[in-house]
């Protein structure tokens, strides 16, 4: 499990923030989703692929165009 205060550190400050998702996938991996939302309008903001063994790393691949 990822504790919340390194989640909140990973993620930093979210302009509408509704919520963040820290969804275990297997072994030590992670996915994070931070939602934003006004309203009744939610949408995942940013998602994040994440090892963790004591600190959060972002494995997430950015797609070059």
């Amino acid at each position: 499990m990822l504790p919340k205060h390194k989640v909140d550190l990973f993620v930093g400050p979210v302009k509408n923030h509704y919520k963040t998702d820290a969804i275990h996938l297997y072994d030590d991996r992670y996915r994070i989703n931070v939602w934003v939302g006004d309203g009744f309008i939610k949408k995942i903001e940013a998602s994040y692929f994440v090892t963790y063994d004591g600190e959060i790393v972002d494995k997430t691949k950015k797609k070059v165009l």
